[in-house]
């Protein structure tokens, strides 16, 4: 099947050289872009979607950590219209406008259709499941208030820098970069399991019950297949 035409948008954004720096620490071979590089649009395509790696500290705690495929949240959370084809289109000669990644000339044609709601943010300021680092500002359409979004994908190795240009998406999801997994056993949310069978959050002797009904133990973590709950 061939790939849609966010699904090419994305693998673009994820594949773009945003360079190498004297103050970044990626090496020869460290940077995001140079190992998505390696990658072709079908191998984001079949990756898992998310996972939740169980494990236990000291006999005594129960952790679960969180991963998510930036390609697949992207591509469910997110839509292309006429709008954002034509923005995605313009060239991108300067960084002079705002925000960060949008030249002079897109800032003005931006302004012609929408507002921005509130200030840019960047998911490297908090614990976000994604596997790699996105940074962007939410908009709205001035007459329809629809929700949309200017997106950039941190491609380098140091987070202050090696971005890509700001495309421009309609927000399809509710609450859009607020991330919650649900597994065979239990929801995941804010990093608390939630039991399925009663919507309660479970305690530390039910989540080391679980974790050691899995598999996991002081010296052995246990991979989970899972989901993003909203799609």
């Amino acid at each position: 099947m061939k790939p849609s035409r966010i699904e090419t948008l994305i693998y673009k954004m994820l594949t773009t050289n945003t360079g190498t720096h004297m103050c970044d620490s990626g090496g020869e071979n460290g940077r995001a872009w140079q190992r998505n590089q390696k990658r072709t649009i079908d191998d984001f395509i079949r990756e898992d979607e998310a996972s939740v790696e169980i494990s236990i500290y000291q006999d005594k705690e129960a952790y679960a950590n969180s991963h998510v495929s930036l390609f697949h949240y992207l591509v469910k959370s997110l839509s292309i219209d006429a709008l954002c084809a034509t923005f995605n289109r313009k060239k991108v000669s300067d960084w002079n406008g705002y925000p960060y990644g949008v030249s002079a000339k897109g800032h003005e044609w931006l302004m012609k259709y929408f507002t921005y709601e509130g200030e840019s943010w960047n998911s490297y300021n908090w614990d976000c499941p994604l596997s790699q680092t996105v940074q962007g500002i939410n908009l709205i359409h001035s007459e329809t208030e629809e929700k949309y979004v200017l997106l950039q994908i941190h491609n380098g190795a140091d987070v202050r820098g090696g971005y890509t240009d700001a495309k421009l998406f309609k927000v399809d999801v509710d609450c859009f970069m607020l991330i919650d997994l649900s597994t065979a056993h239990f929801e995941l949310s804010d990093n608390e399991w939630i039991d399925h069978d009663v919507g309660e959050i479970m305690d530390n002797d039910k989540k080391m019950a679980l974790a050691r009904s899995l598999g996991a133990t002081n010296d052995k973590s246990i991979e989970i297949p899972a989901y993003v709950r909203g799609f």
